[in-house]
C-alpha cells in the first residue's frame, strides 16, 4: 500500500511538472510561448542583468494563408521558428508570442549591433514551394531603453511598426502591415 501512495504521488507529481512545461510552451512551433517570454524577461530584470528583445512581426503572413491555404500557413510558421532556432539558439532564446509575432531575447549584456546584423540578413528561402515573405523587427535594451518589460516590449513593437512601414514602402491597407492571424 505504502509503494501504491508513494508511485501515485510520484506519477502526479511527474503529470503536474509536465502540466507546467506545457504551459510555457506554443503548441504549434514548440517554441516557448508569450508567458514563458515574460516569465524569463522579468526573471532577468529583477537580477539586474542586461539583456535585448528583439520584437518580428511576419511580413505578408496573411498572404501566405490566403494563397496557400492555412495548413500551408502552419507549416510556414513551424518552418521559420526552426530555422530561424537553429541559426540564433546560441545568441538567446526565441518565443512565438502569437500568430505571426515572435520575440528574440539575447542575453549577451549590452546591444550587440553583430547579431542584430544577422538577425537582419536572415532569409528562410523557399519551403515547399512557398517564398520566404521576410520579417519587421524593432529592438530594445534593458536597462537603455527601459526600466521595466512593458516599456521594452513597447519600444521594441514601436520600432517594429516603424520599420514595416519604412520597408514595405506601402499604404497602411497594404498586406505588408503588421497583421494579427
Amino acid at each position: 500500500m505504502t509503494y501504491q501512495i508513494f508511485y501515485s504521488f510520484r506519477r502526479e507529481s511527474r503529470n503536474a511538472l509536465e502540466f507546467e512545461r506545457t504551459l510555457r510552451l506554443d503548441a504549434l512551433t514548440g517554441l516557448k510561448n508569450r508567458t514563458a517570454f515574460f516569465e524569463d524577461a522579468r526573471d532577468l530584470i529583477a537580477g539586474g542583468k542586461p539583456f535585448t528583445i528583439f520584437f518580428i512581426d511576419l511580413d505578408n503572413f496573411k498572404s501566405v494563408n490566403d494563397d496557400y491555404g492555412h495548413v500551408m500557413g502552419d507549416l510556414y510558421l513551424k518552418r521559420f521558428s526552426k530555422s530561424f532556432s537553429t541559426v540564433f539558439s546560441a545568441f538567446g532564446t526565441f518565443y512565438r508570442i502569437s500568430g505571426d509575432e515572435f520575440v528574440f531575447l539575447h542575453i549577451n549584456g549590452k546591444f550587440d549591433q553583430l547579431v542584430h546584423q544577422k538577425i537582419e540578413r536572415f532569409d528562410m528561402r523557399v519551403y515547399d514551394g512557398v517564398p520566404f515573405k521576410g520579417f519587421s523587427m524593432g529592438s530594445a535594451s534593458y536597462p537603455d531603453d527601459g526600466q521595466d518589460l512593458n516599456t521594452l516590449v513597447a519600444v521594441a513593437d514601436k520600432q517594429m511598426y516603424k520599420e514595416k512601414n519604412v520597408r514595405c514602402g506601402r499604404r497602411k491597407s497594404s498586406p505588408c502591415v503588421a497583421e494579427n492571424n
